[in-house]
């Protein structure tokens, strides 16, 4: 959806003395000790329009995205949680790449297989969230906290900062490219 903006024109006219177009058509001539004022007529040159913005304003819109662009996200960790691989589908855009914790760059279908065999998790939860709006591309990042259960039957618990980008594709905010990394123990207060 198009944002509409109001525009309001301003017609400025620009107006300039010329004293000496005014003695050449009033047929005066300046002498001294007359007043300059009595020899100069004021005329209209052009007419000059500029755009001015007014009552508008693109921060509720961009408040909007804020919102489902976050909102976006903790769906994307949410649906990786449940290993709900149709929203995961939907959610991470076909061009989506990712550096795993290894440095290896991965695809949305191994992001997708990893989602399928990664192991149970009792909780993920995101917060700390910033997002940076540039026109239909967001930048986000965060905080990740994951608990759970290992193949092993172990409990685990990993913190990890995030940085992601999302594009806003047909209305939809859709996970292009993140990487995370674990934060250290000082970071972890």
């Amino acid at each position: 959806m198009k944002t509409l903006k109001l525009v309001v024109v301003a017609s400025l006219f620009v107006v300039f003395a010329s004293s000496a177009s005014a003695r050449a058509q009033t047929g005066q001539r300046h002498t001294e000790g007359r007043s300059a004022i009595k020899c100069t007529s004021l005329r209209v040159s052009r007419m000059v329009s500029i755009p001015i913005p007014i009552g508008c304003s693109e921060e509720p819109q961009k408040q909007n995205d804020e919102q489902q662009v976050g909102e976006a996200y903790r769906n994307y960790v949410a649906a990786w949680k449940a290993k709900d691989i149709t929203t995961l589908q939907k959610l991470i855009a076909d061009d989506y790449m990712t550096l795993d914790p290894a440095g290896k760059v991965s695809t949305k279908d191994q992001e997708i297989a990893s989602a399928k065999s990664d192991p149970t998790y009792d909780e993920m939860v995101v917060d700390d969230i910033h997002t940076r709006l540039l026109e239909a591309t967001a930048i986000v990042c965060g905080r990740l906290l994951a608990k759970g259960r290992g193949g092993d039957g172990k409990p685990f618990s990993v913190r990890v900062r995030f940085l992601a980008v999302l594009v806003k594709r047909s209305g939809q905010w859709q996970l292009i490219a993140d990487q995370s990394a674990p934060m250290r123990s000082s970071e972890q207060r």
